[in-house]
């Protein structure tokens, strides 16, 4: 899956400098990801990576015609990125009359990119942190507003990545630096609290060994243990020893701990041997465990209904699951079409 694929280290190291693409008008594209990144270093920026396939592929013009041709989103990107266009056949191969065609192929596969067309946002580093598609379009409505609302998004994932990348080598700096108790401790605060806030942003990665060995503290104290708890299901770090600490921090689901550490558990899966376990703490919530957010309550039991479906083959027990979830009368529209499924299954 790309988002899990995402989460990887920088992926190149550094390479010759080539020529950018001809362009007539309009924001300058290079063809070669590793010039690109080059010039974003000595820029100060980060880069878009265009996984395209114009020559061939209807979505991709589409796509160029209605966003990547238009000023507003040269005009949004200019002050953050450098712009990379990878072209790709209908077999999803590189183009072969380019020396880096090899290198682009292995890109795509490691980013798990099946359909085109794809924007990945990096840094000049290569470490992907968002990627974004045609669903990431709005419907309808005048289409400057459809291109400048698609362009803020980047722009906002370019500004919260940024701001990453300095506030966490800073905050790993500051745990080193630590003397004494009450200097670690503070710092320590700081990283789980910046954890926290980023989440499962792959930038915040390094923060995760740090909150996880606040758990391993003799003595933790409890203000600071249930921080640690809900900074590693934000980053959705969990497995079964977190789910327990968090019911017992807090059993009634008053701070929604048990619910976090759950729905961080279901986002993060990887091992699928886990799914039966995981869909029962799904059930059993229901019906002992208090809502505390909606929202996140939604995709969670949303989870639940999917891998009971997909994984568990039982369709009236994914039935049941996605009815909960609907009455929690979820705001995102795709969210809500699969329940409906589900539901209706």
């Amino acid at each position: 899956m790309l988002l899990g694929v995402l989460l990887l280290a920088p992926l190149f190291g550094p390479a010759a400098p080539s020529a950018p693409l001809a362009q007539e008008r309009g924001p300058r594209w290079y063809s070669d990801l590793e010039e690109g990144r080059r010039v974003a270093r000595e820029a100060g920026k980060h880069v878009l990576v265009d996984f395209s396939g114009a020559r061939w592929s209807a979505p991709s013009r589409d796509f160029e015609r209605k966003v990547l041709a238009r000023a507003e989103f040269a005009n949004g990107v200019d002050a953050g990125f450098v712009l990379v266009r990878l072209d790709f056949d209908e077999d999803l191969r590189a183009r072969r009359d380019r020396s880096h065609a090899a290198r682009d192929d292995a890109l795509r596969e490691r980013l798990g990119i099946e359909v085109l067309p794809v924007l990945v946002l990096m840094t000049a580093e290569g470490q992907p942190y968002q990627s974004f598609g045609l669903e990431h379009l709005d419907a309808g409505g005048d289409a400057s507003r459809v291109a400048s609302a698609f362009t803020q998004r980047l722009v906002q994932a370019q500004a919260r990545a940024a701001s990453l990348e300095r506030a966490v080598p800073e905050v790993l700096a500051a745990v080193v630096r630590a003397r004494g108790a009450e200097q670690a401790s503070a710092a320590a605060d700081q990283a789980i609290g910046l954890l926290a806030s980023a989440g499962e942003h792959p930038l915040a990665r390094p923060l995760v060994p740090l909150a996880q060995r606040a758990l391993e503290a003799v003595g933790i104290e409890p203000e600071r243990e249930r921080a640690a708890v809900g900074a590693l299901a934000a980053a959705a770090v969990v497995d079964d020893a977190l789910i327990a600490r968090a019911l017992r921090l807090d059993p009634a689901n008053a701070a929604g701990l048990p619910e976090a550490a759950l729905a961080g558990a279901f986002r993060g899966l990887q091992d699928t041997r886990r799914v039966p376990q995981l869909v029962a703490r799904a059930e059993a919530s229901m019906g002992s465990m208090p809502v505390f957010d909606r929202g996140r309550a939604a995709r969670l039991y949303g989870d639940a209904a999917f891998w009971a479906r997909e994984q568990l083959g039982d369709a009236g027990r994914a039935a049941r699951i996605a009815r909960f979830a609907l009455a929690l009368e979820p705001r995102d529209r795709a969210l809500r079409t699969l329940l409906e499924s589900i539901a209706g299954g």
